[in-house]
C-alpha cells in the first residue's frame, strides 16, 4: 500500500463542509470575545428572582435568609469574623472620616461581591447545561473543572473578606493614632473559636505602655511651655496618669530617684540584682543539645559580684551568659553593647531646649548626679551637640521618673516585630489553687549596655554640659524589645527546671502549688 492510499473507513470532508466548520469556529471565537469584553446577559431565571425580590421589597429578607441557610464551617483564621476591640470604641466614634473615601470603599466592596456573583452565575449555567441534556463521556471532565472553579470561588470569597478586614484594621489604626514605635504590630490580630478581635492582648499592652510614655513626654513639654509664659511657678512636677489600671503595664523601667520598697501581695517580691547575694547553684540543662549538664544559678546572670553600678552592668558577667546560651545575638549585646539599627541614617538635628522651673531643674540635677554615680551616663569627652535629646523628670505618686525624649532619634530606628508574654500566657499557665509571686527587677533597662558607636546618639545637655548614655534609656522605642529578648534567655534556666513562670519586661510571675515550694523557687530566682 502506498503512502497516498487512505483506509476504506477514513472520513472524507468536502470543501463546503470544511468551510462550514471554519465558520462555526470563527463565530464561537467572536461570541466569546464579545462576551469577554461586553459581558453576556444574566440567565432569565436569576433575573426573574431578583426582580421579584426588588418589586416586593423583600430583597433584604431574602439575603438574610440565605445567610442563615448557608452551611457553617470551622476555621479560626478564615471563618471567624473580626470585631473591633471595645477598648477603641470611643476613638472610632470621635474619628472623622472622609465621606467620599467611605462611599468609594463601600462601592469597592460591592464590586467584590458582584465578582463572586458573576463567578457563581457562570458555574450555575455550566451545571444547568449538564442537567438539561444526556450525559456524555466528556461530562466527567466538566464536573471536575466545575468543582475546581467552585473551590477557587470559595478561596476568592474568604480571601476578599480577609482583605476587607485588613482595611477596617487600617482605619482603626488611623483612629487610635498608633505610635511610630509600634508600627511592627500593625499586622497582628488574635483569633478564637467564638469571637476574634482585631488586635491581640499583646498589642493592647504595648499600645497602652507606649501611649503612656508619650503622655509623659507631652505633659513635660506642655508644662515647659507654661513655665516659659509664667514668672510665678509653684514648681510642682506634672503627674503622669496611666488611666485605668492594667496588669503588667506602665511599670518603671529606668533607674528611680527614690528607693523602691519591697511589697508582699500573695506574696510579692522586689529584688535588686545590683545587690551582691550568696551563691547557691542549681542543676540545669544547658540550652545547647551538644553540651553536657552544668551547674549555674540563674540569678548569677544579673549579679556582678562586687560591681554595684547598674549602668550597663550585664557586660561584667559575660562568662555566665556563655554557660547558658550559644546564640550570637545576646552574647554580642552583653559583650559589646547593643548597636542601634537604622532605618534611615540620622543627620545632626537641633531641638528646642526645654526650660525647667526651679524645682524641676533641681530634680533634673538630682537625676543627672544619680545617673553619673550609677554609671548610666557619663560626661561626653567631645561635648558634641549634634544629637541632643531633652531630658526631664515626671512626678509620679512615689518617685520622679527620669526620661530621655528620644522622639527625633526614634524616627530613624528600625521597627521590628517581637512577641511579649503577658496576661494571655498567664491564663494558659495558671492552675486551680496556684500560688503566684511577682518579682520586679529594679533598674531594668539600664543594665543593658549600649555599643560605644551608638552612645553619641543618646546625648543630653544639662547646665551647659553634654552627657551620653552608656546603657539602654527609658524613652528609646526599641528598649522594650531589646530587654524582652534578653529576658527570654535569662529565664530559660528556670523553665528548664520545670518552673512555671511568665515575664513582661521587668515583671516576672512565678507559679507553684504550695507556699513552701513557692518560697524555695523565689529564693532560687532572686539569689
Amino acid at each position: 500500500m502506498s503512502d497516498t492510499e487512505q483506509p476504506n473507513n477514513a472520513p472524507v470532508f468536502t470543501q463546503e463542509y470544511v468551510n462550514q466548520l471554519v465558520e462555526l469556529v470563527a463565530q464561537r471565537v467572536r461570541k466569546e470575545t464579545e462576551e469577554r469584553y461586553q459581558g453576556r446577559p444574566l440567565p432569565p431565571s436569576i433575573v426573574e428572582e431578583l426582580d421579584h425580590y426588588a418589586e416586593t421589597e423583600n430583597l433584604l429578607k431574602s439575603v438574610q435568609k440565605f445567610k442563615k441557610d448557608v452551611p457553617k464551617y470551622v476555621s479560626e483564621d478564615w471563618i471567624t469574623a473580626e470585631a473591633i476591640n471595645p477598648n477603641f470604641t470611643n476613638e472610632l466614634k470621635q474619628h472623622k472620616v472622609d465621606s467620599l473615601q467611605l462611599t468609594q470603599t463601600i462601592y469597592k466592596y460591592a464590586e467584590i461581591t458582584r465578582i463572586q456573583a458573576r463567578a457563581a452565575t457562570a458555574l450555575y449555567e455550566r451545571l444547568v447545561a449538564l442537567a438539561t441534556r444526556e450525559l456524555q463521556a466528556s461530562d466527567a471532565n466538566t464536573v471536575a473543572e466545575t468543582a475546581a472553579d467552585l473551590r477557587q470561588l470559595a478561596v476568592y470569597g474568604f480571601g476578599s473578606a480577609k482583605l476587607q478586614e485588613a482595611d477596617a484594621r487600617e482605619l482603626t489604626l488611623k483612629a487610635i493614632n498608633l505610635p511610630p514605635s509600634l508600627k511592627h504590630l500593625e499586622q497582628q490580630y488574635q483569633g478564637s473559636s467564638e469571637k476574634k478581635f482585631v488586635f491581640s492582648d499583646e498589642f493592647l499592652e504595648q499600645y497602652y505602655d507606649e501611649t503612656f510614655k508619650q503622655k509623659l513626654t507631652t505633659q513635660a513639654t506642655n508644662k515647659n511651655k507654661l513655665n516659659n509664659k509664667s514668672n510665678n511657678i509653684n514648681g510642682n512636677g506634672g503627674r503622669g496618669r496611666r488611666g485605668k489600671s492594667r496588669p503588667f503595664r506602665g511599670r518603671g523601667r529606668g533607674a528611680e530617684l527614690q528607693q523602691q520598697q519591697n511589697t508582699i501581695s500573695t506574696p510579692t517580691t522586689t529584688t535588686n540584682p545590683a545587690t551582691p547575694t550568696s551563691n547557691a547553684g542549681s542543676n540545669i540543662h544547658q540550652l545547647s543539645p551538644s553540651t553536657t549538664n552544668i551547674y549555674l544559678n540563674p540569678a548569677e546572670l544579673f549579679r556582678p559580684g562586687g560591681w554595684n553600678l547598674p549602668g550597663g552592668r550585664l557586660s561584667h558577667f559575660f562568662n555566665n551568659w556563655k554557660k547558658i546560651t550559644t546564640h550570637s545575638w545576646p552574647l554580642s549585646v552583653i559583650r559589646d553593647g547593643y548597636q542601634l539599627q537604622w532605618a534611615t541614617k540620622p543627620a545632626p538635628w537641633k531641638i528646642k531646649k526645654m526650660q525647667h522651673s526651679p524645682s524641676d531643674q533641681q530634680a533634673v540635677d538630682a537625676a543627672i548626679d544619680k545617673f553619673l554615680k550609677a554609671g548610666i551616663i557619663y560626661r561626653s569627652p567631645t561635648q558634641d551637640r549634634s544629637y541632643l535629646s531633652n531630658f526631664f523628670t515626671i512626678q509620679e505618686p512615689t518617685k520622679r521618673r527620669p526620661i530621655l525624649d528620644c522622639t527625633r532619634l526614634n524616627q530613624h530606628l528600625q521597627v521590628q516585630h517581637f512577641k511579649m508574654e503577658g496576661i494571655p500566657a498567664l491564663r494558659d499557665l495558671v492552675k486551680p489553687d496556684d500560688y503566684i509571686v511577682k518579682v520586679n527587677l529594679k533598674d531594668a533597662y539600664v543594665v543593658v549596655p549600649i555599643h560605644p558607636s551608638s552612645q553619641k546618639f543618646l546625648s543630653l545637655e544639662n547646665r551647659g554640659i553634654v552627657y551620653q548614655y552608656s546603657s539602654l534609656a527609658f524613652g528609646l522605642s526599641l528598649a522594650p524589645r531589646i530587654f524582652t529578648k534578653l529576658m527570654r534567655y535569662a529565664v530559660e534556666p528556670l523553665r528548664a527546671q520545670g518552673i512555671r513562670l511568665i515575664y513582661y519586661l521587668d515583671d516576672i510571675c512565678i507559679l507553684e502549688k504550695s507556699k513552701s515550694k513557692l518560697k524555695e523557687t523565689v529564693q532560687l530566682a532572686s539569689r
